[in-house]
């Protein structure tokens, strides 16, 4: 699976089929003397948008931290009745939030398809594991708003309504928008920096004929 590795406010991606993502982040944070702890894993763009969400909520003082995709044990290993090892079942938790007295374990929806069962049966399985510690796992999804809400198990036929809604495509296309000017700036420094590789440079061409149509339009 392709990653997104964040340093402050560099990204990193995997590109293609090769997997550069990490190893140019940790490139990046040994030339500029930064910790390696800094480096923040993200799975898609929805995570990364989310991360910066919550990173403003810190700043806002609102928050104490936010920790990416740590592991969580909640079935140990044992050895069944015919002698078999069975391995430990762990859950890996998008998002480790950390509050004034709380701490809140989450997974982010980013679409309707990411809704799956094997999402909810980590949920109750987490939830039963962690529940004398006070813990369990939030779906949260991004209603059409923009604004992040929290899935309750009874949610689905409403939730698979506005996920299908024109609103909610309206929201995503919004969405891409974003990710599609972030990732224009990010090509164009590449390109400035002398860093650019031949495919970030046919994506940068790419981009740079959408935004040229787009202001021709609104001439």
């Amino acid at each position: 699976m392709k990653r997104i590795y964040l340093v402050r406010d560099c990204i990193f991606h995997d590109e293609n089929n090769a997997y550069k993502g990490k190893p140019s982040a940790i490139a990046y944070c040994k030339k500029h003397g930064i910790d390696l702890d800094e480096i923040v894993e993200l799975y898609n763009d929805s995570e990364l948008i989310y991360y910066r969400h919550l990173q403003e909520k810190v700043k806002q003082g609102y928050l104490i931290s936010v920790k990416t995709h740590q592991k969580k044990t909640i079935i140990n290993g044992f050895k069944n009745r015919r002698g078999e090892i069975i391995p430990a079942l762990v859950v890996d938790v998008p998002f480790v939030v950390e509050g004034e007295g709380y701490t809140h374990f989450i997974a982010l929806v980013a679409n309707f398809t990411s809704l799956t069962r094997q999402l909810l049966q980590d949920k109750i399985l987490f939830d039963s594991t962690f529940y004398k510690e006070g813990y369990y796992l939030r779906i949260i999804y991004q209603d059409n708003d923009g604004k992040y809400c929290d899935y309750h198990l009874n949610d689905y036929e409403a939730v698979k309504k506005e996920f299908q809604s024109a609103k909610h495509k309206e929201l995503l296309e919004k969405q891409r928008q974003i990710r599609e000017a972030e990732k224009f700036d990010r090509l164009k420094r590449l390109r400035d920096e002398g860093k650019i590789t031949d495919n970030q440079r046919k994506e940068l061409y790419r981009l740079e004929e959408i935004y040229r149509a787009s202001d021709t339009k609104k001439n």
